[in-house]
């Protein structure tokens, strides 16, 4: 053993006699779920004028985050998306889209959410914050603004609404778009 010891010794000393210094590295495990959706969840932070170079690359992580969260993403869920104008920018949405709807499919109907909270109980509902939904303060969706979004562009489940918040959603949406009357 002493023998091996002395060998990685002067091993060190000939690499550091010709300007190498040996180091122990330690790196996040590429094929860790959690890091592939993290390293994915900050890809989809980069925009093409601060990043563009980045992005090239950064399909198959986009692609990756899609399908970790395909799986886990179901009506009443919410999650934080890239925002279309400031794509650094995550916002808070909650998915309104069938379960039904194949995971394949390329988009995802959402309502955004505002800390705007304000006085439109008929088609705004007002969440506030607890260990279930994720929030971090009050927020109102808004059952006014139903848009689809690219898949890539949800970035992670925040948490998720309660069995009575889906159904007070489901008579704000039927509302706000004319199925009430």
């Amino acid at each position: 053993m002493a023998g091996a010891a002395e060998r990685m010794k002067r091993m060190r000393e000939r690499r550091r006699a010709s300007g190498l210094r040996e180091i122990r590295l330690s790196i996040p495990d590429a094929l860790s779920p959690a890091v592939k959706l993290d390293t994915a969840t900050q890809v989809l932070a980069l925009n093409e004028t601060d990043g563009g170079e980045s992005l090239s690359w950064a399909g198959p992580a986009l692609g990756l985050a899609s399908r970790l969260l395909r799986s886990a993403m179901r009506r009443g869920d919410i999650v934080a998306v890239a925002s279309p104008d400031n794509p650094v920018q995550l916002r808070p949405a909650v998915i309104v889209q069938s379960d039904a709807f194949p995971a394949a499919h390329a988009s995802v109907l959402i309502c955004p959410m505002t800390p705007d909270v304000g006085e439109a109980p008929n088609f705004r509902l007002r969440l506030r914050p607890t260990q279930t939904n994720g929030v971090a303060g009050p927020f109102d969706i808004m059952a006014d603004r139903i848009m689809a979004v690219r898949r890539e562009r949800i970035a992670q489940t925040l948490g998720r609404l309660s069995r009575d918040q889906i159904i007070r959603l489901n008579s704000a949406l039927a509302f706000a778009m004319g199925l009430a009357d």
